[in-house]
C-alpha cells in the first residue's frame, strides 16, 4: 500500500508539471502569435500610408517635374513638405521633445492614419516626419520622408516600424502610378495576371502613355 501511495503521488506530481508546462507553452505561443500579428499590422500601416501618399506626391510635384523635363533632366527639388506642413488636410508635424526617443518623434509626426481597425483586436497608427535634412519639421529638402507605424494587438501587444521613403518622378508618370504589381511582379503580385513585369521601358510602348 505504501509503495502504491508513493507511486500515485509521483504520478500526480508528474501530471501537474506536464499540465503546467503545457499551459506555459500555450501562453508563450499565443504571445508570440500576437507579437507577430502586431508586426504585420504595422507593416500594413506602412503600405497603407504609402498608397495614400503616392498620388499626392505626384500631384504636388508635377510643376517640378515639368521644369525638370523642360531643362533636359537637370535636378529639381521634389518635396514631401505637403505631408508635413498641414496643407494636405492633416495636422502638421511638430518638434519632438528633447530626449523623448522614438515615441517622441512618432508623437510629433503628422498623423496620417489614426486608429485604423484591422479586426481581431489589431489597430495601427501611422505618422510621418522629416529626416535630418536641414529643413526643420515642416519643410522637406531632399525628397525623403520618415514613416513610423505603431500597431497594437490583443493583450496590449505592440510593434513599431520606421522606414525612409524616397520620392522621385520621371517623364513617364503612368509607370509611377501603376500599382498592380506592387506585390512583387509577375506571378507574385496581389491580383494582376500580367505575363511580364511592368517597367519604365516596356510601359513606354503603350500608345496611351505620354509625358505629363
Amino acid at each position: 500500500m505504501l509503495i502504491a501511495l508513493i507511486f500515485m503521488v509521483l504520478m500526480t506530481l508528474i501530471g501537474l508539471v506536464a499540465a503546467n508546462t503545457s499551459t506555459l507553452e500555450t501562453m508563450i505561443a499565443s504571445a508570440d502569435a500576437n507579437k507577430r500579428g502586431a508586426f504585420f499590422a504595422a507593416e500594413a500601416g506602412v503600405d497603407h500610408v504609402i498608397a495614400v501618399l503616392r498620388p499626392l506626391f505626384i500631384t504636388n510635384n508635377q510643376s517640378q517635374l515639368a521644369t525638370r523635363v523642360a531643362s533636359g533632366g537637370s535636378a529639381e527639388n521634389l518635396s514631401w513638405s505637403f505631408a508635413l506642413n498641414g496643407t494636405a488636410g492633416v495636422s502638421s508635424a511638430t518638434t519632438p521633445t528633447t530626449g523623448s526617443g522614438w515615441r517622441g518623434k512618432f508623437d510629433a509626426g503628422a498623423p496620417w492614419i489614426t486608429n485604423f481597425n484591422l479586426g481581431n483586436g489589431y489597430t495601427y497608427n501611422v505618422r510621418v516626419w522629416n529626416n535630418n535634412d536641414g529643413g526643420g519639421t515642416a519643410t522637406d529638402n531632399d525628397a525623403t520622408l520618415i514613416i513610423g507605424a505603431l500597431a497594437t494587438g490583443p493583450s496590449n501587444t505592440r510593434a513599431a516600424i520606421e522606414v525612409s521613403l524616397f520620392g522621385d518622378l520621371t517623364n513617364i508618370s503612368p509607370a509611377i502610378t501603376y500599382t498592380a504589381q506592387a506585390g512583387g511582379g509577375s506571378g507574385k503580385n496581389y491580383n494582376a495576371s500580367d505575363v511580364g513585369a511592368i517597367s519604365q521601358s516596356n510601359i513606354g510602348n503603350i500608345a496611351s502613355v505620354g509625358s505629363p
